[in-house]
């Protein structure tokens, strides 16, 4: 595999971006992990929260072609913190990875079935995307197994690591359990690849469902968990933007709605991600109402917020403005409502309005004993 060049070509962010990102910089302690491959760049940054970042890299010229923050950003293509990692990046040593386990080498080469082969070939491709694909390329899925046996192996696979393990509650207990999950993420992705959408979905959200159910009982400091997790989701970002066939569509959007309307998953970051995918596959009118019923079940919860301005987006692309503006109006205390307010009073030039919006903002702030918040 060629080395990339020295220095890394620039993501294009803009200049507050960068001024923002420079501000992570110079708190030596904010970004934590930084990991450089050819292939990829991970690292966690901390500030109010911390978020893990993962920039995927074509291995022949260093450039970027994809990255992952956990933070809500969504005002543009890159945030603060996907920024200062690129930049971080720049003066890091670029490490190629050993293969990590003996034991998957040994059981990739004294695989009896292209299944056994397979597995073990993914195991070894971790942290290497590329590999990963070719092999997909190579072998696809396994076409003697569905979606719903994959999913029973695999919860029979992480059962076993953590009873094998020798330290369920810290460190090793994440890495073996996540090592555990991660071929099964690998295999999800073949299913996708291959077409097979519906073995892709099951395996996918059994993979998701089982890894938040990991969090009960096994700690994840160093994020391995919550990586696995996150390319399990993105599984899903990948299917739930395509053209998808009738039984599909019905099948992601019903998983979606029922899981958001349940709340099942409402104190972790796939709460949101179910939020996101169900507003993006929403077809029809009967739809939106279903949506929009799921997404009233947030009211006076963490993600209030999050549903409203999801809610509106909805309203509005189904051309309901006027509804839209009263689920804006009844809900203006949550800050960002607030905000959304504001930017649609500065992009209409209506200043005063604008005006009494922050003056409003910032009494609530004080109210609130938050001087410093514009509420």
């Amino acid at each position: 595999m060629r080395q990339p060049p020295p220095y890394l070509p620039p993501i294009d962010f803009s200049d507050t971006i960068r001024q923002r990102a420079e501000g992570i910089l110079a708190d030596g302690r904010a970004i934590a992990g930084l990991d450089v491959t050819p292939t990829r760049i991970e690292a966690t940054v901390y500030g109010t929260h911390a978020y893990r970042i993962n920039i995927d890299r074509d291995a022949t010229d260093g450039e970027a072609v994809g990255w992952y923050c956990e933070c809500p950003y969504d005002h543009g293509p890159v945030c603060k913190h996907v920024a200062a990692v690129w930049m971080a990046a720049s003066d890091a040593p670029v490490r190629v990875r050993p293969v990590h386990s003996q034991a998957q080498l040994a059981a990739a080469l004294k695989a009896t079935s292209k299944k056994e082969l397979l597995a073990g070939l993914l195991g070894l491709a971790t942290h290497d995307q590329t590999f990963a694909r070719h092999l997909h390329e190579l072998f696809g899925a396994d076409a003697n197994e569905d979606g719903e046996t994959a999913a029973e192996r695999m919860r029979a696979a992480v059962t076993k690591a953590m009873r094998e393990t020798r330290d369920l509650y810290g460190y090793g207990g994440e890495q073996d359990v996540s090592q555990a999950l991660k071929p099964f993420v690998e295999q999800a992705r073949a299913y996708v690849m291959n077409g097979q959408l519906h073995d892709g979905l099951i395996l996918t959200q059994a993979v998701i469902e089982r890894g938040y159910g990991l969090y009960q009982v096994v700690s994840d400091h160093s994020g391995a968990i919550g990586e696995t997790i996150a390319a399990a989701s993105h599984i899903i970002d990948d299917v739930a933007a395509r053209e998808l066939p009738e039984d599909i569509h019905f099948e992601l959007l019903d998983y979606c709605i029922f899981h958001v309307r349940e709340r099942s998953f409402e104190h972790y970051d796939l709460h949101r991600d179910l939020m996101r995918w169900g507003c993006a596959l929403v077809q029809d009118e009967d739809e939106l109402a279903d949506m929009v019923e799921a997404l009233d079940s947030a009211i006076n919860t963490f993600h209030h917020e999050a549903a409203t301005l999801a809610q509106v987006a909805l309203l509005r692309r189904f051309g309901d403005g006027e509804e839209a503006d009263a689920v804006l109006r009844a809900t203006v205390h949550l800050p960002g409502v607030r905000e959304a307010l504001l930017q649609a009073a500065f992009a209409k030039t209506d200043y005063d309005e604008a005006a009494r919006l922050a003056r409003e903002g910032i009494e609530l702030g004080h109210a609130e004993d938050r001087p410093r918040y514009v509420y």
